[in-house]
C-alpha cells in the first residue's frame, strides 16, 4: 500500500474519531500510542488517557462448542399445495365485491376477504390468503359457474430443493440463508424431492422454510449439520469486529494495555458473531467498544515510525 493511500485512510478515520466526540484540538494533539511487540506479535502499548479518549472498552472472550455444518446449493420451488384457484360460484355477469377494486397481479389478498360477485349471488371470499398469481376474468364479464377468476398463491413458507448425495436421508432440520449471505432461517425436512438436481443429477430432497418473501428460483445456502466430531473454539462477538484490507479483525488485550490486532476467519457465523478455533482463548479481553478508533491509533503510530500498514 503507497503512503499517499495510508494517508488518505488515516484522514478517513480521523474524521470518522471526530464524529464520535471529544475535544478535535485534543485529539490532534495527543499522540499515538506506542508500538510494542508480544512475542511473535506487533502490539500498541495503550494508556489509560488514550483508553479514555478513544472510549474503549474489552470483554472476555468466552468459550463455545459448534458442530460442524455441510454448505448445499438448495433453491426455491414451487409449491403444489400453496396455490388456491377462486372460482365462479353461479353462471352470471362479474363484479368486483362491493366496496372494493378488482385484484391485480402480485396484490395480497387476505383469508375470508370479500373480492367477487357473480350476478344476484353472495360474495365470493378467498378460502385462504395468497398474493395474486393469475387474472383470468374481469369485471363486466359473463362467467360460467365453474370458470377461474383468480389464482392465488401462499408464500408464507416456500420449499427448498437441496441435492444430498449422502446416504439416507438428510438430517431432518437445517438452517437456509440468501446465497449471498444473509439471516438464515430453520427449514425442517419435507420429504423426498419428485426429481433429482438438475444440476449434479443428485437425489434431492425438499425443506419446508418460513419467514415468507421467498420465490420460486431464488438460490439459497443451506447449512445442514456435520456428522465430523464438534469443533472447539471463542464466541468474537460482532462489536469487536473491524474490517481492513477487506479481511475482519480484532484487538486483543495479550498483556495489560497492550493490544494485538489478530485475523478473525468469518466462516463460522454464529448468533452473535464469528467462531474462532485458533489463535485466541477463552478469557482474553476483547475489544468491543473504540475498535474502529483503535485501528486508525495503530495506522497513526505505524505511519509515524515509517512502518507499511497491514498485517
Amino acid at each position: 500500500m503507497s503512503r499517499r493511500t495510508e494517508l488518505l485512510l488515516l484522514l478517513a478515520l480521523g474524521a470518522c474519531a471526530e464524529q464520535r466526540g471529544g475535544d478535535d484540538d485534543e485529539r490532534e494533539a495527543a499522540p499515538p500510542p506506542a508500538l510494542a511487540q508480544v512475542g511473535e506479535e506487533a502490539g500498541l502499548a495503550v494508556d489509560s488517557a488514550t483508553r479514555a479518549r478513544i472510549g474503549l472498552t474489552t470483554v472476555p472472550l468466552t468459550a463455545i462448542t459448534t458442530r460442524p455444518e455441510v454448505e448445499l446449493a438448495g433453491v426455491v420451488v414451487p409449491d403444489p399445495g400453496a396455490g388456491t384457484t377462486l372460482r365462479a360460484n353461479v353462471s352470471g355477469r362479474l363484479a368486483a365485491a362491493e366496496g372494493t377494486a378488482w385484484p391485480r397481479t402480485g396484490q395480497a389478498l387476505a383469508a375470508g376477504q370479500a373480492v367477487a360477485q357473480v350476478g344476484d349471488a353472495l360474495p365470493l371470499t378467498t378460502p385462504r390468503g395468497g398474493t395474486v398469481v393469475a387474472v383470468h376474468a374481469f369485471p363486466g364479464q359473463v362467467v360460467q359457474a365453474g370458470d377461474p377468476l383468480l389464482e392465488l398463491t401462499d408464500y408464507t413458507a416456500a420449499l427448498v430443493r437441496v441435492p444430498w448425495g449422502g446416504e439416507g436421508a438428510p438430517p431432518a432440520s437445517a438452517s437456509v440463508e440468501p446465497a449471498g449471505g444473509g439471516t438464515r432461517r430453520a427449514g425442517s425436512l419435507v420429504g423426498p424431492a419428485p426429481e433429482a438436481d438438475p444440476l449434479t443429477g443428485a437425489a434431492a430432497w425438499l425443506y419446508r422454510v418460513g419467514g415468507g418473501g421467498l420465490r420460486p428460483g431464488v438460490a439459497l445456502t443451506v447449512h445442514v449439520p456435520s456428522t465430523a466430531a464438534p469443533e472447539q473454539g471463542v464466541l468474537v462477538p460482532d462489536a469487536a469486529v473491524v474490517q481492513w484490507d477487506a479481511l475482519a479483525w480484532a484487538y486483543v488485550e495479550r498483556e495489560p494495555g497492550t493490544f494485538v490486532r489478530v485475523r478473525v476467519p468469518t466462516t463460522t457465523a454464529v448468533s452473535g458473531g464469528w467462531v474462532v478455533s485458533s489463535g485466541l482463548s477463552a478469557g482474553e479481553q476483547v475489544v468491543v467498544t473504540g475498535a474502529e478508533l483503535l485501528l486508525s491509533e495503530e495506522f497513526r503510530a505505524r505511519i509515524v515510525v515509517g512502518e507499511e500498514v497491514g498485517e
